[in-house]
């Protein structure tokens, strides 16, 4: 059971939006958002003062007041306005992970919400109501939740048992009565940075996995063909300073040999020798990224922010800059580990430490799996051809919209870019899993992972499709089957803190 209060961990999304773990309300939480909707109503009965997002327009509108009598037909009219996203549905993990994140907002009490709001969305989450969100045409707030609020007043679409039904519709197959919004609550559920938090909090619990199988990819690599362990010395770490380094250089040592066997220094590549820093970078940014979107979790992002003691104030808070640029940050780091990676590959295939070239021992009457290395490189080249969402921005509400975060567009790169970087690292530890076919040993290590790999995925010497294997392996190393094996293999992986509950 998790429990909204207005603390939330990446650990907690995944598991309701993965897991579909049930969800319920804090009763302090409940407490809370009682003293700010007094205000609200407060607001709505007097008629003394006109206050933004309470008895006004939205926007340009800011300024029209709003008779008390039309409020609530004011929150339906907002949430039919922006029901505008088009295209392609977000994937139900997605859906679910949204709507958590704007129920732990809303039960912090500073919406003005009522715990029926909540309790409504948590609902949703529980009977296994899924609003439809789709995700063209809404670059950051406000849109993507429109069609959540229309579910829930018994309008819009969702997707119950697998099917796409009409809101009304789904509400009846789950017992639930539709809700009426009150002053406010419209824009109270549609504020905020709810979709692009759920992108970058399920994006940064999976990338922890992706980085541990790139260190083994890497490690696996350097035991086929590496030539100079120096690279992965503890001293060199140390001198340079960065934690990222240090940890991934640590993981290299626990998976293979890295004992200097010659008096003689050599010189290995740099996708190769420079494992280390380019890894290390990429857990870096991955803690920032963690941070920020945990920071977001457990902020307040409406506006207006209402306050126990009557004060309400309008302000940006919806604005999701922070984690729209770690997404792009994130992501920009996740495409050089696949540089790296695909040129490893391509290192493989040049006959090094006494392998076949091209990784055949038929040349010419077998391609071996040099077109893999190519599929490789296009998928990188693919993933980079999209630049950073969060620099870029338009005008809207006549002005009084001039900038945006791209938040959702960040996000959405991210999650493409990551799904994509699977399937590269994936064709480096089939290349690994072929190349060892022409070697006595690995290292224990590396032997384990071998093994479980190559119980999921059969790889042989002769020619064969390539691209089902891709996608079983790039699955497999997506499982907790393989999770295990990771913290079996290295270092002070388990309970990692992306996955900590």
């Amino acid at each position: 059971m998790i429990t909204v209060d207005g603390e939330l961990s990446v650990a907690d999304i995944a598991a309701v939006a993965r897991d579909h773990e049930r969800v319920e309300l804090a009763e302090a939480a409940a407490t809370d958002m009682e003293d700010t909707r007094a205000v609200v109503r407060e607001i709505v009965e007097a008629e003394e003062r006109r206050v933004y997002g309470v008895n006004t327009g939205y926007g340009h509108m800011k300024n029209v007041p709003v008779p008390k009598a039309q409020l609530e037909t004011q929150q339906i009219n907002l949430l039919r306005s922006h029901d505008v996203t088009v295209g392609d549905r977000f994937p139900i993990e997605v859906i679910r992970a949204a709507m958590l994140v704007r129920a732990n907002v809303l039960a912090q009490g500073h919406s003005g919400a009522r715990v029926d709001l909540v309790e409504a969305l948590i609902a949703l989450l529980n009977e296994g109501v899924h609003p439809v969100i789709r995700q063209g045409g809404n670059s950051d707030n406000a849109a993507g939740l429109a069609n959540v609020g229309l579910v829930l007043i018994g309008e819009g679409e969702a997707i119950v048992d697998g099917d796409e039904v009409s809101g009304d519709s789904a509400l009846q197959r789950r017992g639930l009565d539709p809700l009426t919004l009150r002053a406010k609550e419209g824009v109270s559920l549609i504020s905020g940075t709810a979709v692009v938090t759920a992108l970058l909090s399920l994006a940064v619990f999976d990338v922890e996995t992706h980085l541990d199988t790139a260190d083994v990819a890497g490690a696996w690599i350097f035991d086929l063909i590496g030539k100079e362990p120096s690279a992965f010395d503890p001293a060199i770490a140390e001198v340079h300073q960065q934690p990222g380094q240090a940890r991934v250089a640590a993981n290299v040592r626990s998976l293979v040999d890295t004992q200097a066997t010659s008096r003689h220094m050599s010189q290995d590549p740099l996708s190769i020798r420079c494992i280390p820093q380019i890894h290390g970078t990429a857990r870096q940014f991955l803690d920032v990224a963690r941070r920020t979107v945990e920071t977001e979790l457990d902020s307040v992002t409406d506006n207006p922010v209402v306050f126990p003691d009557g004060t309400v104030r309008s302000n940006g808070n919806f604005n999701g800059q922070h984690v729209a640029t770690a997404a792009d940050a994130l992501g920009r780091i996740l495409l050089k580990l696949g540089w790296a990676s695909e040129q490893r590959f391509a290192r493989l295939l040049e006959g090094p430490a006494g392998l076949p070239e091209q990784l055949t021992e038929r040349a010419g009457l077998e391609m071996g799996p040099s077109r893999l290395q190519y599929a490789a490189g296009s998928l990188v080249t693919e993933a980079a051809t999209t630049g950073p969402a969060s620099a870029h921005s338009f005008v809207t509400a006549s002005g009084q919209e001039d900038v945006h975060a791209a938040g959702n567009i960040a996000g959405i790169g991210l999650r493409d870019i990551l799904e994509t970087m699977r399937h590269v690292v994936a064709a480096e530890m089939l290349a690994a899993v072929h190349a060892t076919q022409y070697v006595d040993s690995v290292s224990p290590r590396i032997e384990r992972v071998r093994e479980t790999l190559q119980t999921a995925v059969t790889v042989e010497k002769a020619d064969a499709p390539w691209a089902p294997r891709v996608e079983e392996t790039a699955a497999f190393l997506h499982s907790e089957k393989f999770r295990e094996v990771l913290d079996e293999v290295l270092p002070n992986t388990a309970g990692s803190a992306s996955r900590q509950e």
